[in-house]
């Protein structure tokens, strides 16, 4: 007699699933700390809390993301989550807040988008990026100002091709910063 034993994560992963189909959504994104399953990124960000845990599927996202609230937002672990910021004019993607962790991304800039791929707001502190590459931006790929502390602000992994205008990675006025292994 063989018995299946659930743990609690999948059930609500299978529950999530089920709901979803029900109602005809398409899940892309997982907020994994509540368990909300959203279409874009826009989306999961506006009904996320603050330290929420959003993991994009292995697809690609073709909308400007402006990151107002801590958040850890991590792609796929097996690979092929692209971010693709080159249909809309304005930063592609936005830091605008403190404990901010983006990680295991491909952002696609350039196109009609003549703005920087991703941009901070000065004064935030706590930032991490780990393992994203962008690629064809226009302007500096990742245009980072006013970093600062107390927390130390990583970035880790990065790669930045093709920036038309500006540079790979831009660190303006910047505090508190570790960079290693930026590839350009």
């Amino acid at each position: 007699n063989k018995h299946m034993i659930m743990t609690k994560s999948t059930f609500l992963a299978l529950l999530l699933l089920l709901s979803s189909m029900a109602q005809g959504q398409l899940i892309l994104v997982e907020n994994l700390t509540n368990g909300t399953g959203h279409e874009t990124i826009a989306e999961a960000i506006e009904h996320a809390s603050p330290g929420d845990h959003l993991e994009l599927s292995a697809n690609t996202f073709v909308e400007r993301v402006n990151i107002s609230i801590p958040l850890v937002i991590s792609g796929s672990e097996t690979g092929g989550t692209i971010i693709d910021v080159s249909k809309e004019i304005g930063w592609g993607i936005t830091l605008n807040a403190d404990n901010i962790t983006l990680e295991d991304v491909v952002i696609l800039a350039g196109g009609t988008n003549t703005e920087y791929a991703v941009h901070s707001e000065p004064g935030i502190t706590g930032l991490t990026l780990d393992n994203v590459a962008v690629y064809h931006s226009n302007r500096s790929c990742i245009d980072l100002n006013g970093l600062t502390g107390p927390m130390i602000n990583e970035l880790r992994d990065i790669t930045v091709v093709g920036s038309a205008v500006g540079f790979g990675l831009a660190l303006s006025t910047c505090a508190n910063v570790i960079v290693e292994n930026v590839t350009s």
